[in-house]
């Protein structure tokens, strides 16, 4: 079982180093902003640290006031054996990996978004919280967990809906491995994912506001976080009677790598996130804003197609 950790977690790193991360700052946006100034808390995906903001500043509603931190993954692996073997490995990938620490989007993930909005946030100051990935996914769970007043909306990108369905999709669907072993098997490979972990999409109907914004943003072709997440995610959000929720759909682009395709992908990312905030009155650039979010608007009764489709074309592929 050692062995498999070891395949398994090697194929995740490599999914994501045909692109490295660029930290490198993205230029300054050529329009003066409008709209209210707010602060960005960006959320980190897997794989990577507090630097990943700088690729997503052009996203953010300010680019000068983009806030992150590094979730417990990024300490250095203590002790011997399989583990720290990996962890010694990712290093040369500039990777940080630390397993034992690896909670997935639960527990101390939360806790680390909260005390960071605590000591660096006044509870006054408005923000907007964007999520990558597993950050995504933390961060519907530490609303759903925190409710915190001073939260103006939400950005998800490539968002899990439920963590060890990933693992299901990418390996064990390929072995007719029954669903019902998802989470015991996640956890022999995540051995800090908890037991009584909540996924983000069942946290959902404990964020108590539902005037709060959200947007859900996904390649269509994304081969790591299927786009039935962000379909379920989406339709979850309606179920429980949020009121200003909007999907964007990319129609291609490699999973938390959108801002980094091609021109026309990049173009239609922006367009997606700065017409979300001019709808809220939140800093935005004029450039890429459309004047309605009705582009991105969901029919819940198309997303419960969308979704039955996706189950059968599934069933039938395998």
């Amino acid at each position: 079982m050692k062995l498999l950790n070891f395949i398994i977690i090697c194929s995740l790193i490599s999914a994501h180093l045909s692109c490295a991360d660029n930290n490198q700052s993205l230029d300054k946006m050529a329009e003066k902003l409008d709209g209210e100034k707010i602060s960005t808390v960006f959320a980190h995906g897997l794989f990577s640290n507090n630097k990943q903001k700088l690729r997503f500043t052009q996203a953010c509603p300010d680019s000068d006031d983009v806030l992150s931190f590094d979730f417990p993954e990024n300490q250095s692996e203590q002790g011997y054996g399989l583990y720290r073997l990996i962890g010694y490995l990712a290093s040369y990938w500039n990777k940080p990996l630390n397993l034992s620490n690896m909670y997935m989007g639960q527990n101390k993930d939360i806790d680390t978004i909260h005390e960071y909005i605590k000591n660096t946030i006044s509870d006054d100051k408005p923000i907007v919280l964007f999520g990558l990935c597993k950050g995504g996914s933390t961060i519907i769970n530490y609303t759903a967990q925190y409710n915190p007043e001073n939260m103006k909306a939400l950005v998800l990108d490539s968002s899990p809906a439920n963590m060890p369905e990933i693992l299901h999709d990418r390996f064990m669907d390929r072995y007719n491995i029954p669903q019902s072993w998802d989470k015991a098997i996640f956890r022999i490979i995540f051995p800090a994912y908890p037991e009584n972990a909540i996924p983000p999409i069942q946290a959902i109907k404990n964020i108590t506001n539902k005037d709060l914004p959200i947007l859900i943003i996904h390649s269509q072709n994304d081969t790591d976080v299927s786009f039935l997440h962000a379909l379920k995610l989406a339709q979850e959000f309606k179920t429980q009677e949020f009121n200003h929720v909007y999907l964007a759909r990319i129609p291609y682009g490699k999973h938390a790598y959108l801002m980094e395709g091609d021109q026309e992908t990049k173009d239609a990312y922006l367009q997606a996130v700065h017409t979300f905030y001019k709808q809220y009155k939140l800093s935005h650039n004029q450039i890429y804003a459309l004047d309605s979010m009705e582009p991105y608007s969901i029919d819940q009764e198309q997303i419960r197609l969308e979704i039955a489709q996706s189950i059968i074309d599934k069933q039938f592929k395998n």
